[in-house]
């Protein structure tokens, strides 16, 4: 299975829209979805939201999709169709990021 780079950009979406997902996706249990490697999301100078992902596989990301999706939904933000690209190299400082916190 190869690597893929998940990338969205959520028309005028908000910091509380994206939390409100998280804490949706924290109380079923799944903030630890299967096959993700690693996840950010940031506003844009544009104001839009944007997020960024590294899946062990595109199957992976369908998957969580399917819970993804109606979770966006409920929270009224604008859904855009993800770049999806293969992922050529990945690099992960996993003693610098465990460090800081960022990774548990």
């Amino acid at each position: 299975m190869k690597k893929i780079i998940v990338r969205f950009e959520f028309p005028k979406g908000t910091q509380k829209q994206y939390d409100a997902v998280w804490d949706d996706l924290k109380a079923k249990g799944l903030e630890h979805p299967q096959g993700l490697i690693f996840h950010t999301g940031a506003p844009m100078r544009n104001g839009n939201w944007f997020v960024c992902d590294l899946w062990e596989s595109e199957q992976a990301f369908n998957e969580f999709g399917k819970v993804l999706m109606p979770l966006i939904e409920k929270h009224n933000i604008q859904t855009t169709k993800p770049e999806i690209m293969q992922a050529h190299f990945v690099y992960q400082n996993v003693y610098q990021t465990q460090r800081e916190g960022v990774l548990s």
